[in-house]
């Protein structure tokens, strides 16, 4: 397999997450059943990384950096396989619109989608945020992906 999958070093070692270790542990093996599949539907870098750890609680359940190649997913948040898969292909789905061109990031903050400049988006509220198109593209993605993998 391509991705490389790992565990933060703050949910093995940091005592204030070793807790974390047996859902993490689970969430890898999810991922790792599912990953040759969503191959077949996105294109993802040659490079990806998984990686798991705590992000910012109660605010993301995982969240994908394109400098990086890397999905962060939060153990803490995705605790039923349904939840996990959700968030993992939304994701991938973030990745997926990077690789193909759609989705640009810029220094500055903004972002652009199928060419279109939007200004930045760092303060916006959860609705706002959600109905940007690129996430209504990545949640269509979901959609359509999730009943594939839960066979």
């Amino acid at each position: 397999m391509y991705n490389n999958i790992e565990i933060s070093t703050s949910i093995r070692y940091n005592k204030s997450y070793k807790h974390l270790q047996p859902i993490t542990n689970k969430q890898i093996n999810w991922a790792q059943s599912v990953l040759e599949k969503c191959k077949d539907y996105l294109l993802l870098p040659k490079d990806l990384k998984i990686h798991f750890r705590p992000i910012y609680k109660d605010i993301y359940f995982g969240l994908y950096c394109n400098d990086l190649k890397t999905v962060f997913i939060d153990p803490r948040q995705n605790k039923s396989r349904k939840t996990f898969l959700c968030t993992l292909i939304h994701e991938l789905a973030h990745a997926d619109q990077f690789e193909n061109g759609y989705l640009e990031d810029n220094d500055d903050g903004s972002v652009i989608w199928h060419g279109v400049l939007h200004p930045c988006i760092g303060n916006i509220n959860y609705d706002k945020y959600s109905n940007l198109p690129w996430e209504k593209d990545a949640e269509k993605v979901v959609k359509n992906l999730l009943p594939i993998l839960k066979k």
